[in-house]
Parts: C-alpha cells; structure tokens; sequence
C-alpha cells in the first residue's frame, strides 16, 4: 500500500474527483478526511466510503471562509492524529465572458476557485513544518493554460492555481514540503451534469466532447485519482513545482 499510515485531507472530497481521490487513498492505506459544504452530501460520502473498511471522515468546511479553514485543520489533525497530505481539490465559482460576468460573480469565482486554495495551505502548512515533512496537491485545469471562451474568472482562477503551485513549492521546499498541481481535462462528474443547460441531451453532449480527445474518450474520476496517488506518494519524492495535465491529450493538440 502507497499510503500506508498517511493522513490526508481532501476538500471538496464528497463527489466526483475528490470522492474518487479519497476512495484510492483509503485503499492504499491513508486515513482520509473529506471537507465539504453540504452535510447531507458529506455523511453519504463518508458512509460509502467507508463501507469496504477504509478510514474516512466527513468534516463540514467552506473553504473560502478563513475561520472555518483554520476549524478544519484544526479538527482533522485532531480526528487523524497527524497530516501528511492536503489535496486541494474544492471550486466553486460561475461560468462567462468579461462582457456578461458581474463583479459579484468574478470575485466569487476567484475566491471559491483560488483563494480557497491560498488559505487551506496557508494553515495546512505548519503541520508540515513542524515535522519537516508533508505533500500539497492542488487540482488546476486545462482552463488554467488554454483561453477559452465563457470561462474567463474560472479559467483565471486556475491559471492563478498553477503559478500559486510553483510559489508555495519554492516557499516550502527547505522544509521538505511537496508542492504540485494535476490539470485534468473534461472529467465526467456529477458536477458537470449539473452545469449543463437544461434541455441539454447529456449522453449526446458527452459523445460528441470525446470525439475533440485524441484518446477517443472523456475522463473519469479513477483518471486523475490515479495520477494523484503518484503526486503524493514517495514514488515521487523527488517531484515538486510540477503541474501534471491529465486531459487524454488535447492540451497537446490544442
């Protein structure tokens, strides 16, 4: 097991990539809280989770809320004994262009989409210093490098998540902390689902996107779970200020 003995905390750890990430990490060993708003999506989670004996806890956090990210830190260092692994993963935010986006919106979207990640690794990382040891991963996009049109604060937001990466692995290196972020491409999820106008036909969407994928398909969530098992484990001890594109090869041939 890659994980054996690790302690993570995964936010936006309920649904979609972060629940795909938690149920790998548990397998592979790690005691695993997931953060996230909504309870209800939360208990489900940590119950489903925890079904085939892995170790996962629910802890209800808004991670744009600096109280509430110093709460949970606080209270899963408390619940796991110790932390090894943060996974920001958690974004929230509103979709369109300069000319139709509000500034509520803009700052909503920066705020859910990268100052969240600025504040959970601002108060994750001196449990990391004091032992002189510790892995960040941050999940980015495709969005973050390529402009694309209706995407304008998210795609900003991410693009900000990848340098914000690089910042913190320069920062926190002398301490032996890790710092790298995956930028997965069109993961399917319930999220998406729920983005998606409606009216829409969702399959006839889909099938049409994975024809855009040199790969011939979308991702799923066990595509960037698996590539963040690497990011977090030893296996790669000798990896930071990395962003890895998991996106089935359209960043490439964009």
């Amino acid at each position: 097991m890659k994980l054996q003995g690790k302690s993570a905390i995964i936010t936006g750890g309920t649904s979609g990539i972060g629940k795909g990430m938690a149920s790998l990490f548990a397998k592979e060993g790690a005691k695993v809280v997931i953060a996230g708003r909504r309870e209800d999506i939360g208990k489900k989670a940590e119950e489903e989770l925890s079904v085939s004996g892995g170790k996962v806890f629910y802890i209800k956090a808004d991670v744009t809320d600096e109280s509430e990210v110093r709460n949970l830190m606080d209270s899963a260092v408390n619940r796991l004994g110790s932390l090894d692994i943060l996974v920001n993963n958690a974004a929230s935010g509103f979709t369109g262009t300069i000319l139709d986006m509000t500034k509520s919106e803009w700052d909503h979207t920066i705020q859910g989409t990268l100052t969240s990640v600025f504040l959970c690794s601002k108060y994750a990382a001196p449990y990391f210093v004091k032992m002189n040891r510790g892995t960040i991963l941050n999940i980015a996009s495709g969005a973050g490098t390529n402009g694309i049109k209706g995407m304008a604060a998210y795609g900003t937001a991410k693009a900000g998540v990848i340098n914000l990466t690089r910042c913190m692995a320069a920062d926190l290196a002398q301490y032996q902390i890790r710092v790298n972020c995956i930028s997965p491409g069109f993961i399917d999820t319930p999220a998406i689902d729920a983005s998606l106008k409606e009216g829409v036909d969702i399959d006839l969407f889909k099938e049409k996107l994975a024809k855009r994928y040199p790969l011939g398909r979308i991702g799923v969530p066990a595509d960037i779970a698996n590539a963040a098992l690497y990011l977090v484990s030893d296996d790669a001890s000798f990896t930071t200020g990395t962003n890895l594109v998991v996106d089935g090869g359209v960043l490439c041939f964009s």
